[in-house]
């Protein structure tokens, strides 16, 4: 049988965990610095969104 260390296992993963927290926040970044010009347009939407669901539920009662 063919059996890994276990220090050897224990370093690759944490070298895969390493590996895949680098890859998010490379991720996060990536749609950050594409959403980041967005946000005022996503806020009004969003007020606007709030505000007529609000008001349909008022004029309903």
């Amino acid at each position: 049988m063919n059996q890994q260390d276990p220090v050897r296992s224990a370093s690759q993963r944490l070298w895969s965990l390493a590996l895949s927290a680098l890859g998010l926040l490379i991720v996060f970044n990536v749609v950050w610095t594409l959403v980041r010009p967005l946000l005022p347009i996503l806020v009004v939407f969003a007020v606007l969104l709030v505000g007529v669901t609000v008001w349909n539920r008022r004029r309903w009662r």
